[in-house]
């Protein structure tokens, strides 16, 4: 999403505040700045039917503050992402932020004072995820009124649900090292649909299973593809978490791949923190017999879940993935710089490789690669790529690599 084309709202009891944060935006420039000056005003706002793509609230003020503004927002049926302002100590929004995930909320990122523009920029630049997924993966969800099961049914038998893919970018000197599969739903009266809007209603059903055969047949074919013109790229797919409690999933999936005359090694199954450590006997197995077979997998959106270290040091995993939730609010946030640096010597003294989700700035290249985290995707490398464009991408991509690697060595240097 363009900033001109975003509607904001500030909520702020002190006039000044929404006067800075108003003129910082409008250079970015959004299309429409509102200013509401407390929590019950923007609710009132908002309940009346005024549409905003990002809420930007103080987190301390009187009445309605940031903290019941955002739960409150996140229980209406298709809530805007929201940046809570702050100038309390990192820890209490570290706490703020962890509250927000475990309740499902709306919560886009946390803006510690003084507010710069570069924040807002890249507040403004994360919404696409936000609309995508508006709820932390693994918390608990509502549904969105959006489309229902039986017409998410109806998509699937009409095989219309793809997987984009998000180019995964060596950090040292910007080669393209493969794509992660993300599924979109190209709904033939909507367009393309992102999964925040099917997801929820369908993640604890059968349809979940059938979503996940619908895109990873799709990756892999497209990897296939890949192959037949001569390149060598890998392929991440995420694994929905019902599917390793089938007893033959594994055995499923390798046939699937040897089928097409796929090498295993080039394929990564991503899952998410809580699920790959809950403990199940059949979700071991399954995930042993993956590696066994030559796959990597992954722990995705680390840090984010509640797996001990001992759990995740006897899973046979290949990589660690950083939340986004982190390298977004790594530079202007100690907590959350720590958490990363954290998790990458883990991963490092447990011999894992290393991506780093969400990057939208070359500064974030800089950090992460003095941290040691190998790769990376996001934003400023390149959206979800439609399937019958990747090619396309990937020709384009040497050009715009050299300026962007030219870009983070002088960040580096800098």
């Amino acid at each position: 999403m363009n900033p001109s084309d975003c509607r904001v709202l500030i909520v702020d009891d002190h006039p000044m505040q929404r006067l800075l944060l108003g003129r910082m935006l409008a250079a970015l420039p959004v299309r429409e700045v509102v200013a509401a000056s407390g929590g019950l005003e923007a609710l009132e706002l908002i309940e009346n039917g005024a549409r905003f793509d990002l809420v930007i609230t103080d987190l301390d003020m009187p009445g309605v503050d940031g903290m019941e503004l955002t739960r409150r927002i996140g229980e209406l049926p298709a809530p805007p992402p929201v940046a809570l302002v702050s100038a309390l100590d990192a820890q209490i929004l570290a706490s703020v932020g962890t509250l927000s995930r475990l309740g499902g909320r709306a919560l886009l990122t946390i803006l510690p004072k003084p507010v710069s523009i570069d924040a807002l920029r890249t507040a403004v630049a994360a919404i696409p995820d936000a609309v995508a997924s508006p709820h932390p993966r693994g918390t608990p969800s509502t549904p969105r009124a959006d489309y229902t099961v039986d017409e998410i049914a109806a998509g699937l038998d009409a095989g219309q649900f793809v997987p984009y893919f998000e180019p995964q970018i060596e950090l040292n000197e910007g080669h393209v090292t493969g794509f992660e599969a993300l599924v979109r739903w190209l709904h033939p009266r909507d367009g393309v649909i992102a999964p925040g809007r099917f997801l929820p209603q369908i993640e604890n059903t059968p349809l979940m299973a059938r979503l996940t055969d619908a895109v990873l047949a799709g990756a892999l074919d497209a990897q296939r593809g890949w192959r037949d013109v001569g390149l060598t790229l890998s392929l991440s797919v995420n694994l929905s978490p019902g599917v390793l409690t089938t007893l033959d999933f594994a055995a499923c999936l390798t046939s699937a791949v040897l089928d097409r005359g796929l090498d295993p090694k080039t394929i990564t199954f991503e899952l998410t923190e809580s699920n790959a450590a809950n403990g199940s006997a059949v979700v071991l197995e399954n995930i042993t017999r993956l590696r066994i077979k030559g796959f990597r997998l992954s722990i995705d959106d680390f840090g984010t879940g509640y797996s001990s270290l001992q759990q995740l040091s006897e899973l046979p995993l290949s990589e660690l993935k950083i939340d986004r939730g982190f390298t977004a609010r790594m530079l202007d946030d100690r907590v959350a710089r720590a958490a990363v640096e954290s998790s990458l010597r883990l991963a490092q003294q447990l011999g894992l490789s290393t991506c780093g989700e969400g990057i939208e700035q070359p500064e974030l290249v800089r950090q992460l690669r003095w941290m040691g985290c190998e790769r990376g995707q996001g934003y400023l490398f390149s959206r979800p790529i439609a399937p019958e464009r990747v090619l396309a991408w990937l020709v384009d991509w040497p050009q715009r690599r050299g300026a962007l690697v030219e870009e983070w060595r002088v960040a580096l240097e800098a």
